[in-house]
Order: C-alpha cells, then sequence, then structure tokens
C-alpha cells in the first residue's frame, strides 16, 4: 500500500484507503488547513459523522449541492462525493461532516499499477512497442480507465482526450463506465489528472480455473426425496468458458455430445472469440457437471460410464471465451443471444490469473459483477473461487488468503472446492491419480481451493462443492494434446467422458443447483408463472441456508511461497514448513465459506414439506430503521433448531453500501439471536468487516422454556429509497 503526497492535515486527520492508496483527509475543524475550494475538480472525499441514508442524500444534494456516491470504508462513513461548486466552505461547515480531501489525482493510477511489461509477456497481446528514427522506443501497456459515476463528460469526450495523450482504444466500443487502452505509462500522471477518470488499473490477464457429485450434494432419485422431483426443467443456463464440444448450430442440427442431447440453445462466441468449439475441453466438461445427462449402457457402472448434473434437465447456452484477447468483462456477463435475451444463471468457472498477491476489489472487476446483479436483481452469477489456495503472496503464513477480483463480488455465489468420494481403483482396472496422492472425505475442502477473506475483509468462499477428481463430458472437438493433458487427472472408462479436477468442477455443481433452485421456486411459489423469478439474493439466501457445517473435519493445510522471475512471473514454489492437518471450524471461515451444499435442506423451504415445518421465504424491501419485525415464524413442536437466513443485493462499491443486519428473538424465553460470527481454523487473529449474508442458528432445546413462536427483525441502513432482501427461514425436528 503505498500513500500518496504528504500535505499538512491539522491535528485530527483521518484516513481511507482509494485504489490501494493510504488516503488522508483534512479536519474541518482545522480551517487552516482544510481546502476552501475545488475549483480544480468536482470530486471529493468527505467523512461524515453518521451514515448517509436516503433521506440525508436527498437533502445534502437539494440543499448543499452535494451528490453522495459510493461509501469507501466499512469502518466509517467516508464517501465519494461530486461536487460542482467552486466554494467548499459550504460543505466544511456542515455539522455532520468531520473530514474532507479533494479526490488526489496520485491516488488514480492503482498502487500496483504496472508501468514496464513483465519480462515474458514482451510482445505479446495488449503490449505495444513502438520507434520510429527520431527517438527511442515507446512501449504502451493495456490500463483499464474507470469513470467517475455520473460524469461530466461522456465516455466517448474523455477517450478523445485519452487519445490526444497517444491512447489506442483496444474494443470496438465503449462498455459501460470503463475505456480499456495501450497507454504510455510516462503519461499516466496526465491520464490521472482528467477529472472525471476515478482509477487506472492493469488489465488483468484470465484462465479457466481448472459424477458424483450429485450424491454429495444430496440429490436424490427417491420419490419421497424433494430433489428427485427438481431437475432444472424449462431452465436455461449460460456457461461461460472454452466453448462447447464442436460447436453446435441450432439450424444445422450438428451432432452434439449425447450428455446434452436435445437440450443445446446455442452455443455463441463472446467479443474476440472466433469459434464455437471447444478444443480445450474445459467449458464442456464445465457444462456436463451444470446439466449433463448421460446413462451407462445396461451392466456398466454409472459412476464410471455415466454422468447426470446438478440440473440434468436443464438447457444449455454456451458462450466461448478467447482468453487471450479477454473482452470488457461487462459484455462477458450480459451478453445476449439472438432469441434467447439475456441469461439468468450464469456459470464463470474463470477469473483473475494468479499474481502472487491477493486482487482487491476494484471499479475494474468485482464492481461489474455486483453492478450487473444490483442492476438485474433476478440475475444470479456463480464464480469459482480459484485453485491458489497452497500459494502465501509474503512470507507470513498468518496472510494466507487469494480470493480476489470478481470472485470477491458481494452479490454473487464464490464457490470453494471440497473433495469427492469417487473410488481410487475403480473397476475393469480402472484407477485415476488422486490429487495429493491420498484419499480424503467429502467434508474436507481440497487444498488447492483459494479462501478468503477478501482484502476488504469479507468472507469468501460463500460455500463449497466437490471439485476433485470429478468426471464429466469430453469435448467431441478438443485436440490431442489438450486431451493428453487432461488423463492427468485420470484415464476414463468412455471416450465420451473425461476427469478434471479444481473449483471450475465445483462451480457448475453449485450452478446447476441454482437452476434447480430458480425451476422449483417458480413451480411452489410461483405456481408455475414462468413470467416470474426468483432473485439472485433469494437463489443465494436458500443455498447458504442449506449448506452443511464441516466443522469437526481434519484436513490438510499446505503452504508454499511463490517464487518469482525478475519479470514479475511465477516460476514455482517452495514450501513453508511442513504439512499440517488442521480441525476445521465452525461455519462461517475463510475455508468453507457456510459449509457444503446439502440441495434438499435448500429446498425444503420452498416445499409443502418444508411449511408444514414452519420452513419459508421472504422477498421484502425495506427503508433505513432500526428493529422492524419482518416475520413471525411458527416454530412446530419438538423442533431442534431454528435457522434464519438473509442475503442481498448491494450496491456496487469496495464497502457495503446498504447494511441490514437480522436478529430473532424466541417469543417465549425471550432471549435475542444473532448472525454466526466468522472463525478461523488456523487461529488467525484476522479482521473481518460485515457481509451481505448473514445466517443465524437458534438451538432451540438450550434456550429454556420452549419457544412456540420467533420474531425476526432486521436493523436497516440505505441510501436508497428502500433497500430489498431476502429471508428463508426453517426448523429441524
Amino acid at each position: 500500500m503505498s500513500t500518496p503526497g504528504q500535505p499538512t492535515h491539522g491535528n485530527n486527520p483521518a484516513t481511507t484507503i482509494i485504489n490501494g492508496h493510504e488516503v488522508h483527509l483534512h479536519d474541518c475543524n482545522d480551517a487552516a488547513h482544510c481546502p476552501a475550494d475545488c475549483r480544480q475538480t468536482n470530486w471529493i472525499v468527505v467523512k461524515f459523522d453518521r451514515f448517509v441514508d436516503y433521506d440525508f442524500k436527498q437533502q445534502l444534494k437539494q440543499e448543499h449541492n452535494l451528490e453522495v456516491h459510493d461509501r469507501l470504508d466499512s469502518d466509517d462513513n467516508t464517501y465519494l462525493c461530486k461536487y460542482t461548486p467552486p466554494d467548499l466552505a459550504p460543505v466544511n461547515q456542515l455539522v455532520a461532516v468531520s473530514h474532507l480531501a479533494l479526490y488526489p489525482t496520485d491516488a488514480v493510477a492503482a498502487a500496483d499499477i504496472e508501468t514496464a511489461p513483465p519480462a515474458a509477456e514482451n510482445g505479446s497481446q495488449g503490449i505495444h512497442a513502438l520507434s520510429d528514427d527520431s527517438g527511442p522506443t515507446v512501449t504502451k501497456l493495456p490500463y483499464i480507465i474507470s469513470l467517475h459515476p455520473n460524469p461530466e463528460e461522456t465516455p466517448e469526450q474523455i477517450l478523445r482526450q485519452l487519445e490526444a495523450l497517444g491512447a489506442e482504444h483496444l474494443d470496438d466500443e465503449i462498455v459501460g463506465d470503463t475505456i480499456r487502452v495501450n497507454l504510455d505509462p510516462a503519461v499516466l500522471p496526465q491520464a490521472a489528472a482528467i477529472d472525471d477518470v476515478r482509477a487506472i488499473e492493469n488489465v488483468l490477464q484470465h484462465q479457466p480455473f481448472t459424477v458424483r457429485q450429485r450424491s454429495i450434494l444430496q440429490f436424490s432419485d427417491q420419490a419421497s426425496v424433494a430433489s428427485s422431483k427438481y431437475k432444472g426443467k424449462d431452465q436455461s443456463v449460460w456457461v461461460i468458458d472454452t466453448g462447447f464440444d464442436k460447436g453446435f448450430d441450432v439450424r444445422t442440427k450438428d451432432k452434439v455430445h449425447p450428455a446434452f442431447k436435445g437440450r443445446v440453445l446455442a452455443a455463441a462466441n463472446s467479443k474476440g472469440a472466433t469459434d464455437p468449439a471447444d478444443t480445450h475441453g474445459h467449458g464442456t466438461h464445465v457444462a456436463g457437471s451444470v446439466l449433463g445427462s448421460l446413462k451407462a449402457a445396461t451392466g456398466k457402472d454409472q459412476t464410471m460410464y455415466g454422468i447426470s448434473g446438478s440440473a440434468p434437465e436443464a438447457k444449455l447456452v454456451s458462450i466461448a471465451l478467447n482468453f487471450a484477447k479477454f473482452p470488457p468483462v461487462l459484455d462477458v456477463l450480459t451478453q445476449k443471444v439472438e432469441d434467447l435475451g439475456a441469461p439468468l444463471t450464469v456459470n464463470n468457472s474463470w477469473g483473475a490469473t494468479w499474481q502472487g498477491r491477493q486482487i482487491p476489489y476494484t471499479t475494474a472487476n468485482a464492481s461489474i459483477v455486483d453492478a450487473v446483479m444490483w442492476r438485474n436483481p433476478s440475475v444470479c452469477l456463480v464464480f469459482a473461487a480459484g485453485n491458489d489456495g497452497e500459494y502465501v503472496w509474503n512470507s507470513d503464513q498468518k496472510t494466507q488468503q487469494q480470493i480476489g477480483a470478481y470472485g470477491a463480488a458481494k452479490n454473487c455465489i464464490t464457490v470453494g472446492a471440497s473433495y469427492s468420494d469417487h473410488p481410487v481403483n475403480g473397476p475393469e482396472g480402472y484407477a485415476y491419480q488422486p490429487v495429493d496422492g491420498t484419499v480424503h472425505n467429502t467434508g474436507e475442502p481440497v487444498t488447492f481451493t483459494s479462501t478468503g477473506p477478501t482484502v476488504e475483509g469479507r468472507i469468501k468462499p460463500d460455500i463449497v462443492a466437490p471439485g476433485a477428481v470429478v468426471l464429466s463430458a469430453r469435448s467431441q472437438g478438443i485436440t490431442p494434446q489438450n486431451l493428453k493433458n487432461t488423463l492427468s487427472f485420470g484415464k476414463p472408462l468412455s471416450d465420451d467422458l473425461l476427469f478434471m479436477s479444481g473449483t471450475s468442477q465445483a462451480t457448475p455443481a453449485v450452478t446447476g443447483c441454482v437452476a434447480v433452485l430458480r425451476g422449483a421456486w417458480i413451480q411452489t411459489v410461483a405456481k408455475g408463472d414462468k413470467t416470474k423469478a426468483p432473485t439472485g439474493a433469494l437463489l443465494k439466501a436458500l443455498l447458504i441456508h442449506g449448506a452443511v457445517d464441516l466443522v469437526g473435519t481434519k484436513f490438510n493445510y499446505v503452504s508454499k511461497l511463490a517464487k518469482f522471475d525478475a519479470g514479475g512471473n511465477i516460476i514455482g514454489t517452495q514450501p513453508i514448513g511442513s504439512t499440517k492437518v488442521i480441525t476445521m471450524t465452525a461455519a462461517p471461515n475463510a475455508f468453507q465459506g457456510y459449509g457444503r451444499v446439502d440441495i434438499n435442506n435448500s429446498l425444503l423451504p420452498l416445499t409443502t414439506a418444508g411449511a408444514a415445518t414452519g420452513a419459508g421465504t421472504l422477498e421484502s424491501t425495506q427503508k433505513s430503521v432500526k428493529g422492524q419485525k419482518v416475520k413471525t415464524v411458527t416454530i412446530p413442536r419438538n423442533a431442534k433448531t431454528l435457522t434464519v437466513t438473509l442475503a442481498y443485493t448491494d450496491v456496487p462499491g469496495a464497502a457495503l453500501q446498504n447494511i441490514i443486519t437480522p436478529y430473532v428473538v424466541l417469543t417465549g424465553p425471550g432471549s435475542t439471536h444473532t448472525p454466526l460470527p466468522p472463525t478461523d481454523p488456523l487461529g488467525r487473529t484476522l479482521v473481518w468487516k460485515p457481509s451481505n449474508v448473514a445466517k443465524i442458528v437458534v438451538p432451540l432445546t438450550l434456550t429454556g422454556p420452549p419457544a412456540t413462536t420467533a420474531d425476526v427483525y432486521v436493523d436497516v441502513q440505505t441510501a436508497q429509497a428502500n433497500a430489498p432482501y431476502a429471508l428463508v427461514w426453517s426448523c429441524t425436528v
């Protein structure tokens, strides 16, 4: 973390973090040091003595021309604000304002900004070396320019200013409020001085995060079990990955992989991709874990010759990515397909390439994910946590945490990997190479799965699912070399199938569960009305609500320090100490999130059987309020526990912009119960920040006299007129 220029800030300065820089704010009671005008900028950073809720926000705009935007820090009430009058005195004199600073241009370029190309990447896509006889070589690097909200100038006008500095636009059009350009690092200060530019960041490199999953996730074929009835029928799932099979054109009826027969809606390209076929193998394998369905021939073992994804009746839309020419992420997540519209349930088994450090939440990565879900409440984005769990980004073991960039988004479901129970030695001489040479139980997180908390201190992953030794569909378009590479995971008995391991494989198992829950909600809550849809927040709440705590499970903890070459590229690892056997602590924590997915638990609040035991769901909105009762739950006789889960889709921003906190009061004993606190299996002292998910578990047998009802309350602080949220509850009997 760097600190921009050090002017005098008076006797009582405050600080906040902007683009990785520690920024000092001036004490407004110290007139000698607090800035008096802002003729050079329309953007200021203001610390208030209270949360800026909707009414206060409107008052500030109407009476003082002060537009309050992002809340910058979860620990206090520091905000990014727009202020166009030249005189800052009216803001300095506000009783509610304690500290203030002009938005610093020396904090616009991210603290980790690259100003020279990595040695191994010279000449690669996005890096341009230019020279002529008149001067030295100029190397332009790819950057993402993020704009302030509600800028004075249009993105096109700002692009013209960047082009005047020699910038080359990397895309055909401007997408959202970001502009990708090649730019000479020497002119970064001039680019940062453009007033509507909020941040300049490196363009991230991207990569894929490289069936007995159903039984581990508690899917059942028994008619009496809820999961046997809901298989994703009428649901479409977008899989954004390396492509699908040989490519597929519904008009020419290309022969499709047998696991997807009759259920492929489209195989399309994202910007920059030219072939929807899957020559890599990753995308088809991922799609199979979501919705593949292939029955083994008579007499053959289904676990060796067949597959069944989490949503075996759902339909597929495949979007092929070109990872070497990765398009703008907003385009990727909102791409429409002819006659199919925009996506609702989206699998993303890819992310930013590990760079030896945790990537923070920024306007160019996680904020885009949150924005898509905030603007489209029915969308549910599922992201892989990543496979960098064995890396420590410095030599201090207490800083082992890797989840960042897109997986650090508040609103998406971020998935870690646990072990599967696939046999090491199967029939007919089959064998696979275990991930680390041993066989594990299904309650263990895999050693490679990336862990949290995020840079911002939030719990991630949200949940885990089986991601080791996953048998799924083999692309008919895979190249011989890529096929050879995948065989290191194991040699399947069928040419239609492949083994792979990774959070990439855990994620589609969860995405399939999202499709199942979405379909179940339409059948039960919406009474079959397909024009209605649950919110992404409710689907997330249902999954977390049903997750099984893996507390008490033993698992291996392996730490490796990344080794780099002179250009900053990872060239290997070196162990730090020996492998340790760790006991999992209670959920939530940075290894298992809220636990492993259990689809029957998650379906319970949507079913008639669940309603009979007092289970249910609620989607509502609430203005700023303290102690608002939103639900009274009837507790059935002999109930053992009451579980209440709340999730909400938050406004984009590194800190929580809305704060919604639930608590439960048992009406008999009168006891109050609050959300589960985070724990840490390694015994580290971690700084946890509030999240937009909360789970309350009340052990009813330990609360004294039996309670017949429980009241659920929320405390709400929101900058919107009303903040949306989803609530789920159930009792175990």
